[in-house]
């Protein structure tokens, strides 16, 4: 089905390209004709997509003949300027099929089929301003996508964004896999959590992929594609329906006075108290002390005995967030509600009180640490969980935070792109970002090579930079014929400082001597440096290390992807492919398919991952098996992989060298599961010498020619298949204990050899077990998995020649 209208032309330019045009009905003659709405088709008609244009320019898409993505806003708000985005008239439009097939430098499958539908509709505003706007809109067999064009016209040939307004309000109410950003200031290093849609409206910043769940047989993720001279694109509730903002503390620091709330409440139904995070300070305490409701007559309510019908997450009544006393400065409150940043507590007055009084600020019990800012909404009508999502951008860092992007018209935005898959594993088979991506821009492109990397010991250990120390890495690189050895901070010496050289090299590191001992076994170096150290000498830093024979450079902490930022990004990739370097991105921002234009950005962070394991206990085996279906469908993931000190959960303890809480085969399966065509795995060479499953890492490769996913269930398992020349390799992972029948047709034709490495018998007890099997498959045989508890299960298979 389509959505029903009163109307329909049908306009058909070319096979597999549909586009329906509606006319609303006239009043009487009198009234000007409306204008039409556009419904445009994915080439096998499943999915849809219409564009209104009428007083405000919005949206809707339809799966299935199902409602997805009701009618939602789009439209840009511009600095000493009227919004773009209503009163809008069409006149030109234009429809093609984009039907090719290109091979990637690398990728996890290859060729790799771009196959869409576009309308694009040039539009004027019907005012006497007249400006100029096109939207773009692509339809996909497995998604959408959409951007906006700003012409170069008159009276906009500069502008300056303030906000981007492009809603997504699903017509359920999903289950969502989100990851919540403290700030824009962020190495966007985040667990994704289940949530019940009614937290996702209720919160604050989201980052992108955001993985919905509409029902068993629908699932959608909202993220973007082809950032460039924009600002990065988070989520956010559309604030829209909770009336207005009666009060805004601005920050406040830890150990700073409190502040005080005096402010009319009347007629007000729902009150909504938030408190925002303003730096990525993790659970700020915050206190509303003596926070109550006054009415006419001058009778008190304290909000702490009140139930409030909704909230994002805890809080403590008449307690500070630590259930201890409430104490601002020096002075200690009986009332009031200690909660942690960030939360949005909800509260129905029914219209009955005259006025809100608190006293606002972060508890002593923090001291001087902290910065939050509290809000307070008022509105006259009921509490509603509905409005939907829209997009927020990272604001420059020059700005006062409401300056998103500045630039010159004429000007393309990113895609908004939502992906669609009847089960969660086809959005990880989706090629659509890279598709909605320009062409390589590298002429020749030999010397990207993927590949294995070794790292060295901060993570494994205690940092030790000298020559002998990194010898033992690249040898031990040599030994499993991988091509790469990273040398990671601290071999220019100190970092992040004015005087810091990316130019020259510590006295502990002799440079010459590990090029020549590298080349000598015939591997590669990689080196590390700090944004801010890199900027300073870009040019000559990247001229010198093309001179040395490095094979690429991890560059790291930039921690922001405002529209500065972004093109940074594009200025130092550009230059790195200038100069034959490879790039591996930490502490960088998700990735949105630049690697289709420059491949020699191989890989990014962007992720929680192993590292992490050095501190806290965030690295559950639920984490690994939910960022496949939520981070990685953005792209490539630089996670680094197998560690092989495996403890269980109740094992297992922070500190160096550094354990990991999964199985010696959810280690291994990751080099499968997880897309990074330089992968750097992460331990000491003495952890993998002579261990079972070393001689996996040793065959398995990074760079795939297909991709299947075989089952998965998000935050469950997952079971990934990927093949290489005429080889399969698989990876299967899990959080509980799992027994799975993978049936091998996507074998194809033919004999193969099967070498597994299994989680063994007592896996669960000691996590570094795993058993052995060889023997002959075909396609039409099944083979059983069985996992443990945080397991995981690999296996390649060898085609007979």
């Amino acid at each position: 089905m389509i959505p029903k209208r009163k109307k329909t032309f049908i306009i058909s330019i070319a096979v597999g390209l549909i586009i329906l045009v509606t006319f609303g009905c006239q009043k009487s003659l009198s009234t000007p004709p409306q204008q039409p709405s556009y419904t445009l088709f994915s080439p096998d008609k499943k999915i849809n997509v219409t564009i209104n244009v009428a007083e405000q320019l919005s949206y809707s898409v339809w799966v299935d003949g199902k409602e997805t993505i009701l009618d939602s806003p789009l439209g840009l708000e511009l600095k000493n300027a009227a919004p773009i985005g209503k009163s809008l008239a069409v006149y030109n439009k234009k429809l093609k099929t984009i039907d090719e097939n290109w091979k990637p430098v690398w990728s996890t499958s290859s060729p790799i089929k771009n196959h869409c539908n576009e309308l694009r509709l040039a539009m004027k505003e019907t005012n006497a301003t007249g400006r100029k706007l096109d939207l773009i809109v692509r339809t996909f067999n497995d998604g959408v996508a959409f951007r906006y064009y700003l012409p170069k016209q008159k009276d906009l040939e500069t502008f300056t964004l303030t906000w981007e307004k492009t809603y997504f309000r699903p017509a359920a109410q999903p289950d969502c896999w989100a990851a919540d950003f403290k700030s824009f200031y962020s190495h966007q290093e985040a667990k994704y959590p289940q949530r019940p849609w009614s937290e996702i409206t209720n919160a604050t910043i989201w980052g992108v992929p955001l993985l919905m769940k509409i029902d068993d047989s629908l699932y959608i993720a909202i993220t973007e594609a082809n950032l460039d001279n924009w600002a990065g694109m988070y989520l956010a509730v559309n604030r829209d329906n909770y009336g207005r903002q009666i009060y805004n503390s601005g920050s406040i620091k830890g150990g700073d006075s409190p502040k005080e709330i005096d402010v009319s409440v009347r007629n007000v139904k729902t009150l909504r108290l938030i408190v925002e995070p303003v730096d990525p300070i993790w659970d700020d305490r915050a206190d509303w002390a003596d926070a109550k409701l006054i009415d006419a007559d001058g009778s008190v309510t304290y909000l702490s005995d009140i139930e409030p019908v909704a909230k994002l997450k805890g809080l403590q009544k008449d307690k500070n967030p630590d259930g201890k006393e409430i104490k601002l400065g020096d002075k200690i409150y009986e009332k009031g509600i200690g909660t942690f940043s960030r939360n949005e507590i909800v509260y129905d007055l029914d219209k009955k009180y005259d006025r809100l009084h608190a006293i606002v600020g972060i508890d002593a019990a923090s001291e001087d640490r902290g910065l939050v800012r509290f809000e307070v909404y008022a509105s006259p009508e009921g509490f509603s969980r509905r409005g939907g999502l829209v997009s927020i951008l990272s604001p420059l860092p020059d700005s006062n935070g409401d300056e998103l992007v500045r630039a010159s018209t004429p000007l393309y935005s990113p895609w908004r792109v939502i992906m669609i898959g009847r089960e969660p594993g086809d959005l990880i088979e989706s090629e659509i970002i890279v598709n909605l991506n320009p062409p390589c821009q590298i002429k020749d492109t030999s010397w990207v090579k993927p590949g294995i990397m070794v790292w060295d010991h901060w993570w494994s250990g205690e940092i030790k930079m000298d020559t002998k120390t990194i010898k033992e890495y690249v040898q031990f690189a040599a030994d499993m014929n991988f091509p790469y050895m990273l040398i990671d901070w601290g071999w220019y010496g100190p970092q992040d400082r004015d005087d810091a050289d990316v130019t020259k090299v510590t006295k502990t590191v002799d440079m010459p001597e590990l090029l020549r001992f590298a080349k000598e076994r015939n591997v590669k170096l990689w080196v590390w440096v700090y944004w801010t150290d890199l900027d300073r000498k870009l040019e000559e830093a990247f001229a010198l290390y093309e001179k040395w024979g490095l094979a690429g450079v991890k560059v790291d902490f930039m921690q922001r992807d405002d529209q500065q930022m972004v093109n940074w990004y594009h200025k130092v990739i550009a230059n790195a492919a200038k100069h034959h370097l490879m790039l591996d991105f930490h502490g960088a921002y998700k990735p949105t398919g630049i690697r289709r234009t420059w491949p020699n950005f191989t890989t990014r962070e962007g992720v929680l991952g192993n590292e992490w394991n050095k501190w806290y206990d965030f690295m559950t085996a639920e984490h690994n098996v939910t960022i496949p279906f939520t981070r990685m469908l953005a792209g490539p993931m630089d996670y680094t992989p197998a560690g092989f000190l495996n403890r269980t959960k109740e094992q297992w303890k922070p500190g160096s060298p550094t354990k990991v809480q999964t199985t010696r085969c959810q280690q291994l399966a990751m080099l499968v599961v997880y897309e990074s065509p330089v992968t750097c795995i992460c331990d000491h060479p003495r952890n993998y010498y002579n261990q079972p499953g070393l001689e996996f890492m040793k065959v398995v490769p990074s760079n795939w020619d297909k991709t299947k996913v075989l089952n998965g269930e998000v935050g469950k398992y997952v079971t990934i298949a990927r093949r290489a020349g005429q080889n399969w390799y698989l990876g299967a992972m899990t959080d509980q204990p799992i027994t799975l029948k993978v049936p091998l047709d996507f074998l194809g034709p033919g004999k193969f050899t099967v070498h597994i490495f299994a989680d063994a018998p007592d896996a669960d007890k000691n996590p570094e077990h795993l058993v052995k099997e060889t023997r002959p498959v075909k396609a039409s045989d099944t083979l059983t998995i069985k996992m443990a508890a945080s397991g995981g299960f690999a296996a390649y298979f060898i085609a007979e020649k």
